[in-house]
């Protein structure tokens, strides 16, 4: 049997009359629309540790360029506890022994608490329980895209050090970090000067070499902490 077809529509430039008839909209029912999940890949939990010697530039800030320790068993000394729970206490001593601070996932400003005032450095995106996060990394619905929010992240780490959590780092550090920033800024100079594209490189390592170069001048200028001590000869 053949297929009946639609009515052919024919269109004209003669004028008609409106048709006459009365509107008719379908009942389809409810349509409903949900986010696609992030697409990024798992991610297990983690503890971020920061390093004396470890830092970087970012936002106009010398801030700490941090480790982690995986919050996953049989990765660096973590282990499985009845219940599917992890024991990172190992891991944690064997950081600690090489010279590593733990910041603790509370260790946040109370302003990026969550929206239910949950204080945590890390998140798991709707959808997506097998990613872990730190709050201050974007993630969109069906993309595999991840942004860092850096004022926020720089935020967070100078509330690191204002608060204790982590010590500034001293002046040895800042001057290697100096000698390495100034290192590749001159490469990128050089590169720029027969390629333009290479313009925008130079121009933010140059901004980072005049960020340590001012904090390491102003912790100089800065009396060393301590006391006098007398020697009896």
């Amino acid at each position: 049997m053949a297929k009946a077809k639609s009515p052919a529509f024919v269109p004209t430039d003669t004028p008609h009359a409106a048709p006459t008839g009365t509107a008719y909209v379908p009942d389809l029912g409810p349509v409903t629309r949900e986010q696609p999940a992030t697409q990024v890949d798992a991610c297990p939990p983690f503890l971020l540790k920061a390093h004396r010697e470890r830092w970087t530039v970012m936002g106009g800030k010398v801030i700490p360029l941090f480790g982690r320790i995986v919050l996953q068993a049989g990765v660096g000394g973590v282990s499985s506890r009845p219940g599917g729970k992890i024991d990172a206490a190992d891991a944690r001593n064997m950081a600690e022994s090489a010279g590593w601070t733990i910041i603790p996932t509370t260790a946040i400003p109370d302003h990026h608490a969550s929206a239910g005032g949950v204080k945590s450095y890390l998140y798991r995106p709707e959808g997506r329980d097998d990613v872990t996060l730190l709050i201050y990394t974007k993630c969109y619905p069906g993309s595999k895209i991840l942004e860092c929010d850096a004022p926020r992240y720089v935020e967070f780490c100078e509330h690191l050090q204002d608060s204790g959590v982590i010590d500034r780092p001293p002046a040895y550090v800042l001057d290697k970090l100096l000698q390495r920033l100034t290192h590749e800024a001159g490469a990128l100079a050089d590169r720029s000067r027969n390629q333009s594209s290479y313009s925008g490189a130079a121009a933010e390592a140059a901004a980072q070499v005049a960020v340590v170069a001012a904090q390491l001048a102003t912790l100089r200028s800065t009396p060393s902490a301590g006391s006098a001590v007398e020697v009896d000869v």
